[in-house]
């Protein structure tokens, strides 16, 4: 008996400091997560006071749709982000808000996914307007050929710069550029990806020779389906 009171007490001693570690972590990150909400607003507050121009609407954005504070400040954090580099203005900033926000409702993605994908195209040069017109050809690409989205991004962006397109009506051709790489990728061996790589050899020359995406895109799955891909084809 003494000695099962003697083992007791040798195991209360030895995790009487870890519980007590546990109850520490655990205040501090309700403390954390208390803080979290505050420190959500002022995100990216130090360049041109930008986090200012969201505050109006980044508490209705979590409330809206039922964010985790973490998640929300993740999406906060990445649409701001694709703000800046797309040169949006106060106003843009909510649209853009609203336009990622709708498209996690309307597709099978996670809102933040959408979000990285409003990030990409704005870093592939977009302005806010065209980053929006091609959010979603983008992600129903993405969805359909069930391509990473940052890579139907980058594909989609730098094909429509190559080719001159992000003039005139940009979700239409976004959409064509999408519909093209999403059926190169069901017919062929080719994957998005493999798809990028082609055409950072190919697309340039292809384009100064008069040849249209749908064409390389063409050529480009049958040399894969001939076992000849990527940088090669």
């Amino acid at each position: 008996m003494a000695n099962i009171i003697d083992a007791i007490i040798r195991l209360r001693d030895q995790f009487t400091p870890t519980l007590s570690q546990v109850r520490t972590q655990l205040s501090e990150t309700e403390r954390v997560a208390q803080r979290a909400a505050r420190d959500v607003s002022r995100l990216g507050a130090s360049v041109s006071g930008i986090g200012e121009t969201m505050l109006p609407f980044a508490g209705a954005i979590a409330g809206g749709i039922g964010f985790a504070t973490s998640s929300f400040a993740d999406f906060d954090y990445t649409i701001t982000q694709a703000g800046l580099k797309a040169g949006a203005t106060g106003d843009q900033f909510k649209q853009m808000s609203d336009t990622v926000i709708a498209a996690g409702a309307k597709y099978p993605i996670s809102v933040q996914e959408a979000a990285g994908a409003m990030d990409r195209l704005a870093a592939g040069g977009f302005d806010a307007a065209q980053s929006m017109a091609a959010l979603a050809p983008v992600i129903q690409a993405a969805v359909a050929s069930g391509e990473d989205m940052a890579v139907v991004s980058d594909v989609v962006t730098s094909a429509l710069s190559t080719w001159d397109l992000m003039e005139g009506d940009v979700a239409k051709n976004a959409e064509m550029v999408a519909d093209v790489i999403q059926m190169a990728s069901n017919k062929s061996k080719l994957g998005a990806q493999e798809i990028g790589i082609a055409l950072q050899y190919a697309a340039a020359p292809a384009a100064g020779l008069g040849d249209d995406l749908q064409t390389v895109a063409s050529i480009l799955g049958v040399m894969a389906n001939k076992g000849i891909t990527a940088s090669t084809a």
